[in-house]
């Protein structure tokens, strides 16, 4: 089944080597010692949501050179990228039952629809996360949302492949559906233990700030020495779903098994591609020149005011797209596997 996981781990050694502030883009006040900035910082809880994702004035302060013009945001784009993937995650689990009817009412067509269930829970997640991110206090205890969402999606994807793989987890012991999910959960106590015991302060450091002109700047919450185990953890449950595929090869149709395997290959792939380009190459963040004028023939961004302006296309946003699209492989796969393995609507 379809994986997510967060890219942002892996690029944090990048904060350490930045250029000063530039003092036009710092709040004249800091928070807990840290530098706020003026168009990413939101302390109103109650229009944060508008503020990010529809129109965020700042009475009294002028960007001229922000690429998010008057009223833009820059985690916007994160939280309508992963939003429309919530809908239409949503309209999948929802049209399923009217195409296959009374059809394939097997436990893996049933799990299918769970699969992109927890989806939707995760981009939705997603979303509220980086619309907290912008507020010091909130966007600590959002990451950890952030984060579960991300476990649930793949331990829920997990249990699909095993399903499939052993047509309908005919005689499968409880071990192989349950420890992805003790894993989680392990990961998820240990990191919300280290959350109450360690100070914001300490983990939301400045990013980009030497592009702070362009609004481009931001405070973000790091695992800082622990972010290799996060990182590690995550990724080791993402590719789980190798175990599956001997499994698959030994059960299903042929044409089947190829589609499983290379359904999940492709979205490795696209997974693994999106997180080079948001780490590696920052691409289209680093693009930018810091002159305050955009480049030439560039659609990543709209910077007029209103509702559907103010957002620029970040690294990071793309990177939510480009993990739909490894979803959407692994989802396509499983589709083909229902409506054509006749052995697995047997069992």
């Amino acid at each position: 089944m379809a994986t997510v996981t967060d890219s942002r781990e892996f690029r944090f050694d990048l904060l350490k080597e930045q250029a000063p502030i530039c003092g036009s883009c710092e709040e004249e006040e800091t928070i807990g010692g840290s530098a706020t900035f003026a168009q990413y910082e939101i302390n109103d809880i109650k229009s944060i949501w508008c503020r990010v994702m529809c129109r965020n004035p700042n009475p009294g302060k002028s960007f001229p050179k922000s690429l998010l013009g008057p009223e833009g945001h820059l985690e916007r784009m994160n939280v309508w990228t992963h939003f429309i993937a919530a809908i239409l995650y949503l309209l999948h689990v929802l049209i399923r039952p009217l195409v296959y009817g009374n059809d394939r009412m097997h436990l893996s067509n049933f799990l299918v629809s769970v699969g992109s269930s927890s989806l939707v829970v995760t981009f939705l997640i997603s979303s509220a996360y980086h619309v907290y991110s912008a507020n010091r206090f909130w966007s600590a205890v959002t990451r950890l949302g952030d984060y579960f969402g991300i476990y649930v999606s793949i331990a829920t994807g997990m249990l699909v492949d095993v399903s499939v793989s052993t047509l309908n987890l005919n005689g499968v012991r409880w071990q192989a559906t349950w420890d992805v999910y003790i894993a989680m959960a392990m990961m998820v106590a240990y990191f919300v233990l280290r959350r109450i015991m360690t100070p914001i302060d300490e983990t939301r450091l400045a990013y980009l700030k030497d592009r702070c002109a362009l609004g481009l700047a931001r405070s973000t919450n790091t695992d800082l020495e622990h972010s290799s185990l996060r990182a590690g953890a995550g990724v080791v449950m993402a590719f789980c779903w190798i175990l599956a595929m001997p499994g698959g090869y030994a059960t299903l149709e042929r044409d089947c098994a190829d589609a499983f395997l290379l359904s999940h290959v492709i979205a490795t792939l696209i997974l693994v591609s999106g997180m080079v380009l948001d780490n590696v190459f920052l691409y289209p963040d680093t693009w930018f020149e810091n002159k305050g004028t955009p480049p030439t023939r560039c659609v990543c961004y709209s910077s007029r005011p209103g509702c559907g302006g103010g957002w620029i296309m970040t690294s990071h946003a793309l990177w939510h797209i480009i993990s739909v699209f490894s979803t959407l492989s692994t989802t396509v796969g499983l589709e083909y596997i229902v409506a054509n393995s006749d052995v697995l609507d047997s069992k």
